[in-house]
C-alpha cells in the first residue's frame, strides 16, 4: 500500500520515469491498459479495493502518534491479508509469492534508486539552464544554446538530456543563486559563442555612457567566474541601463565603483532608491483649499 499511496501523489510524467526505471532493470516491456477498455484495469482495480477493505478500514479510527506506528500497523494488516487463503485456489498471496515470482527477483540496484523530478527548459546564452526548484544554475554544452532540453533530477544528482543523449550531469546543489559550471561545456574561443564576450559588454555599456562601460568590465575583471556566466547579468544590466535617466545611471555606476559592487542586483537597488527619490523631490505640492489665512478676491473691492 505505500507504493500505492505514493504514486497517488507523483505527477503522471514523473509516474512513466519511475515505471521506465523498472522495467529496464528486470529487462521487460510496460503494456499499458487500453484506452476505453475497462476491463484491463479490472485486476489493478480490484487488489486496491481489497486493500482498502482489509487495511485502510480496520484502520480508520485508530490514532496514531508517529509514522513509524502507523507503518507497523499497515504492515501487520498486509501480512494478513497476504497469508488469507484465496477462493478458487487454495493458496494465498504469500505462497504464491514465494513459489513464482520470488525467484525472478533481481538484485536492488546500486545506488538505491531516488525519486525521479523532470522538466523541459531552455538554455541560456549563458550556457546554462536554470532550475527553479532550486533557484541554481547548472551548466550545458554550448551547443545547445537556444534550444530546449530535459531535466531529470534526483536528491543527489541533475542530470541534462537532449533528444535520448545524456549531455549533462552534475551534483545537485541547492545554493540559491548560484552556478555549477564543467569547463568543458563553455564556448573555446569566445568568438564561437555567437559574438559575445566580455570586450562585446563593455562596448555596449560605453555606447550607452563611458561610466557604464568601466563598471562592466570591472565586473568581468574582478571575478573568479567563468566570464559566460556573467552574460546574463550584464544583459539585465544593459537593459535596465536603457530604461534609466543618464544623471542617476551615471550616479548608480559612480557609487559601484566606489563600494566595489558592480553587480545587477546592486545597480538596480541603487537605482529604484535614487528614482523614487526623485519622484518624491519632483511631486507638485498642491495649495490648500481651504485655510483661515486666505482671503480671497471679497477683501480687495
Amino acid at each position: 500500500p505505500v507504493s500505492i499511496y505514493l504514486f497517488r501523489f507523483l505527477s503522471m510524467q514523473n509516474y512513466r520515469l519511475h515505471l521506465t526505471d523498472f522495467a529496464n532493470h528486470y529487462g521487460c516491456v510496460v503494456q499499458p491498459a487500453r484506452v476505453r477498455h475497462p476491463q484491463d484495469k479490472s485486476t489493478v482495480e480490484n487488489a486496491v479495493k481489497l486493500v482498502y477493505q482489509r487495511v485502510y478500514a480496520p484502520l480508520r479510527n485508530a490514532v496514531f502518534f508517529s509514522l513509524e506506528e502507523l507503518n507497523q500497523a499497515i504492515q501487520l494488516k498486509m501480512r494478513d491479508h497476504n497469508q488469507r487463503r484465496m477462493q478458487g485456489c487454495g493458496c494465498t498471496r504469500e505462497e504464491i509469492f514465494m513459489a513464482e515470482e520470488r525467484p525472478l527477483l533481481g538484485p536492488l540496484p546500486r545506488p538505491y534508486f531516488e525519486i525521479k523530478s523532470s522538466c523541459d527548459l531552455m538554455v541560456s546564452h549563458n550556457c546554462c539552464v536554470y532550475l527553479g526548484r532550486d533557484r541554481h544554475y547548472y551548466s550545458v554544452p554550448y551547443r545547445l544554446v537556444g534550444s530546449r532540453v530535459r531535466v531529470i533530477y534526483t536528491r543527489s544528482l541533475v542530470k541534462v538530456y537532449s533528444g535520448e543523449e545524456c549531455v549533462a550531469t552534475h551534483i545537485r546543489d541547492t545554493t540559491p543563486g548560484g552556478y555549477t559550471i564543467d569547463e568543458s561545456h563553455l564556448p573555446r574561443p569566445a568568438a564561437e559563442y555567437r559574438g559575445r564576450s566580455s570586450e562585446y559588454y563593455v562596448r555596449k555599456g560605453s555606447a550607452i555612457l563611458p561610466e557604464l562601460g568601466e563598471v562592466v568590465g570591472l565586473l568581468f575583471s574582478t571575478t573568479n567566474q567563468a566570464e559566460q556566466v556573467l552574460y546574463k547579468g550584464c544583459d539585465a544590466i544593459l537593459h535596465k541601463a536603457r530604461e534609466t535617466s543618464a544623471a542617476i545611471l551615471r550616479e548608480a555606476c559612480e557609487t559601484a565603483k566606489v563600494y566595489g559592487k558592480y553587480s545587477y542586483r546592486y545597480l538596480d537597488g541603487f537605482i529604484a532608491t535614487a528614482s523614487a527619490k526623485l519622484s518624491a523631490d519632483n511631486e507638485p505640492v498642491a495649495p490648500p483649499s481651504e485655510h483661515e489665512g486666505i482671503r480671497g478676491a471679497s477683501s480687495f473691492s
